[in-house]
């Protein structure tokens, strides 16, 4: 009776373990569609040395998150935000430059604060085909 019973467990568990979570995009950075079966969630966390004076923001820190291992094909949706284990209240970021492999990370403040910032956690979705 077990024997008989594997081959309809393991056809049980290839259905099950095919299942995909629906991701829906309804709208784009650059306003382009792509088919559903290539629509991926990417997310990641950058290093905490890696801000710098803005000569074209002033008043402003940047850095820039590195997002070619993604693979998206045209420029993703990306939400953005700081971690801290010094600072209370933390600043909002602005996210600029908005491209396939690459984006900025805008925070008000001087290079000094920013090391209290420490991170950006990010996530992005957008297309890989």
């Amino acid at each position: 009776m077990q024997m008989t019973m594997l081959p309809a467990l393991f056809l049980l568990l290839l259905v099950t373990s095919s299942h995909s979570a629906d991701i829906k995009v309804l709208s784009t950075y650059d306003g382009t569609s792509h088919p559903a079966p290539c629509t991926i969630i990417c997310t990641g966390m950058t290093d905490d040395k890696s801000w710098n004076k803005s000569s074209i923001v002033p008043g402003f820190v940047f850095t820039v998150v590195d997002i070619t291992k993604c693979h998206f094909v045209s420029p993703p949706t990306v939400t953005a935000t700081l971690t801290s284990h010094y600072v209370n209240a933390l600043p909002g970021v602005l996210i600029d430059q908005l491209k396939s492999g690459t984006f900025y990370v805008y925070v008000q403040g001087t290079k000094g604060d920013a090391y209290g910032y420490k991170r950006v956690m990010w996530t992005a979705t957008g297309s890989n085909c």
